[in-house]
């Protein structure tokens, strides 16, 4: 089965999809909290915030 590299998710090893880092095209595996505007203003949006381990970029993710 072949993978393509550009996209939007791919699927880690517990066989769950895993978004892309829209800079490096890494997973990002790891959430982190959200932050404080995000929590209180735009609690209604199903936004969830991952880490970059390969570029250190944090990227918020409509899901």
């Amino acid at each position: 089965m072949v993978i393509p590299v550009n996209s939007i998710e791919s699927i880690g090893s517990k066989g769950k999809k895993l978004p892309l880092c829209p800079k490096c095209k890494a997973q990002l595996d790891d959430r982190v909290p959200r932050g404080f505007f995000v929590k209180t203003i735009l609690f209604f949006l199903p936004l969830k915030r991952y880490i970059c381990y390969r570029c250190q970029r944090k990227t918020y993710i409509l899901q």
